[in-house]
C-alpha cells in the first residue's frame, strides 16, 4: 500500500497571484459560493463543459508517482447527463488541471502568509 498526503482544499485561503493562474485568468473557470454550503465549487467557462458546477473532495498524491486522485461532485450538469460526465476522462483531464492551479495556488498563499509573518 503506498503513503498518501491528503489535502482539502479551503476557498478561503485562495489569493491569486497575477501572471501564476492562467487557467483562471482565461476564464476557464471561475469559483463560485454557495450560501449554503461551506466550501466553495468551480463552473466550468468554456467549450462544450460550460456552465458545470463541480466540487472537490478528498485530494491524494500518490507518493513516488506522478498523479493526482481525487473525488468530485458535479453539482450543476448544466444539461448533460451527470453519468456521462463523471466517466468523461477530458472532463477529468480539464478538473485535474483546474486542482493543480488551485493546489499551487494554495502552497504560494501559505508560503507567502509564513514569510509575512516571519518579517513582522
Amino acid at each position: 500500500m503506498s503513503d498518501r498526503k491528503d489535502v482539502m482544499l479551503n476557498h478561503e485561503k485562495l489569493y491569486f497571484e497575477e501572471g501564476k493562474n492562467p487557467l483562471f485568468e482565461d476564464n476557464v473557470y471561475t469559483i463560485v459560493e454557495n450560501p449554503k454550503e461551506d466550501d466553495a465549487a468551480i463552473r466550468i467557462n468554456i467549450d462544450k463543459y460550460k456552465g458545470i458546477v463541480y466540487q472537490y473532495g478528498r485530494v491524494s498524491f500518490v507518493e513516488g508517482k506522478r498523479e493526482l486522485e481525487f473525488e468530485r461532485t458535479i453539482r450543476h450538469p448544466a444539461g448533460h447527463d451527470i453519468e456521462e460526465l463523471y466517466k468523461n476522462m477530458e472532463l477529468q483531464a480539464l478538473m485535474g488541471d483546474i486542482l493543480v492551479e488551485l493546489i499551487l495556488n494554495q502552497v504560494n498563499s501559505e508560503q507567502r502568509s509564513k514569510e509575512n509573518k516571519d518579517n513582522e
